[in-house]
């Protein structure tokens, strides 16, 4: 399934915006991808990205796996 976003304003942000939203239709036991987690942490760490791209972006970070504990 393919969405377009264009409310974000700059197109810059339009793919990774698309990218993030296209995992976010995602079932019950689906978790983000590690691709999209790093795009969705990168966007966050940049100043410059607007407020409503952050806030799809940490939508997105808050359905990434869990990291798995070591074992010592």
């Amino acid at each position: 399934m393919q969405i377009k976003i264009s409310f974000f304003g700059h197109p810059k942000y339009n793919k990774y915006i698309c990218t993030i939203f296209n995992s976010k239709f995602m079932g019950k036991n689906e978790k983000t991808s590690p691709k999209v987690a790093s795009i969705a942490s990168e966007l966050l760490r940049n100043p410059k990205t607007p407020k409503k791209v952050k806030t799809v972006a940490a939508s997105a970070l808050t359905q990434t796996a869990d990291k798995k504990k070591s074992k010592k």
